[in-house]
């Protein structure tokens, strides 16, 4: 599900949203990471920018594929070293109300 700042970059500028789109198309084709792991990497890429909308959308679509809640909190958790525990801290809630929300559905 995208999150409510991409639906408002895309209505309110769709050329642009359609240029960065094209942009990452490639980045998203076909090719030796299938596309589980490819989310994965970009949701762990959106936790160390500390873009929490971006996060829990990644996290809904891993959830939605049938990703184990233990390897989004693994693989977030990756951000500690590079990011430390100020950008951390803050997903923690995020991830976890994600993950929440998933369950109870």
């Amino acid at each position: 599900m995208p999150s409510p700042n991409w639906i408002h970059f895309a209505e309110t500028d769709p050329k642009t949203a359609e240029a960065y789109r094209g942009m990452i198309r490639p980045a998203l084709a076909d090719g030796a990471l299938d596309a589980d792991m490819k989310e994965l990497i970009y949701t762990v890429l959106v936790a160390a920018h500390g873009y929490t909308p971006g996060l829990e959308s990644h996290i809904d679509a891993m959830l939605s594929r049938g990703m184990k809640p233990d390897v989004i909190r693994e693989a977030v958790r990756l951000i500690l070293p590079s990011c430390g525990i100020a950008v951390y801290l803050p997903l923690v809630p995020v991830m976890e109300a994600a993950i929440a929300r998933h369950e109870k559905a």
